[in-house]
Formats: C-alpha cells, structure tokens, sequence
C-alpha cells in the first residue's frame, strides 16, 4: 500500500512575522525536519505551499488551489489515490514513531486516523488519510467548509490515544515559538 507524506507549509505566518517553515529547529529548518520525518515512512513526500522558498531536494512542491484558505484545500491539492500522511510544518516535537503508529493501526475500510485532544476534540493533524475520503473534502469545500474536523467528521476514522501531547504541540507566535526553543 502506497503512503503519500505531505507537509502543510502554505500559512502566511501572519502572527508569526517570519515563516514557520524556515526557523531553525536543531540544526534543521523546520521545512527539512518535516520531510525528513515522513522520507522513511512514505513512497513519496509532497510539500503543499504555494512559497516558490519552501523546496527540498527529496519533496516535490504542490501549490495550494486558494492560498490562505487553511489546510483542506492544501490536503486536495496533494492527496495521493491510497493514503496520505499529513503533517503541518510546525510542530517540530513530533516524532516518527507517532506517524508509524498511525500507519499500523490502518484497517480496511476505515478512512482516516488521527489522535484524540483534550475537551473532546481530535487532533486533525498529523492525520493519515485514505483517497477515498477526498470525494467528503471536496464536497465540504464546494459547500464553503475549510474545516479539517468538519471533514474527519464526515469519513470513518480512528481516534488513537495520544501517548506524549508534547508531540502536538505547535506554535503560531514568536512567544510561542521562544517558549518551545526554551523548554526542557
């Protein structure tokens, strides 16, 4: 079964004031570390950005449809026709061993696992999703809907218990960001 890594690096980091993508996490842009995560894992690993700067030498770079419009329609762009493994560029705990985790607990006829979050919400990313899910994404999108959880929603899924919730920790700000770089 063919996997599909895909990194979401389209944000504006508005609130940010520089690109996520592009911050040094341990020696790596955040950009790298993203890609590097999901090479073993995946037969091929796209990055969905619609930023000409946002290229690795082993990631083929997809352009969003509607820059801006969040992480659903970065996810159309760059689906494959089997599974898809979804990470946003900003979450620099996340580790391999939680992707491989998602991988394993694939089953016939489920289309999509994500982690469970706190207050009852998933955590839709990362997210692992079969293509068959795609025709609920875009008919969420054609009705206006840009919401990843709308669309979990509406496809069969796994929830996993989320074992580390450091892993899932992203940042959208630079006290955000100092906060992680400065943590234990």
């Amino acid at each position: 079964m063919s996997v599909r890594g895909i990194v979401l690096a389209g944000g504006f980091s508005r609130r940010m004031g520089t690109d996520k993508a592009q911050l040094v996490w341990q020696g790596q842009t955040l950009l790298e570390r993203a890609v590097d995560l999901l090479l073993p894992l995946c037969g091929d690993v796209v990055i969905a950005s619609s930023m000409a700067a946002h290229v690795h030498p082993l990631a083929q770079r997809v352009a969003e449809p509607e820059p801006g419009q969040g992480p659903l329609g970065a996810v159309l762009a760059a689906a494959g026709p089997e599974w898809s493994l979804v990470v946003p560029v900003d979450m620099p705990l996340l580790e391999g061993a939680t992707l491989a985790r998602m991988l394993a607990a694939r089953t016939m006829g489920m289309d999509g696992v994500v982690y469970g979050a706190t207050e009852g919400r998933l955590a839709p990313l990362p997210g692992l999703f079969h293509g068959r899910a795609l025709g609920a994404a875009h008919a969420l999108w054609e009705e206006g809907g840009r919401s990843l959880q709308a669309w979990i929603r509406r496809i069969s899924h796994r929830i996993l218990p989320v074992e580390d919730a450091r892993e899932f920790t992203n940042f959208n700000t630079p006290e955000q960001w100092h906060q992680l770089i400065q943590a234990p």
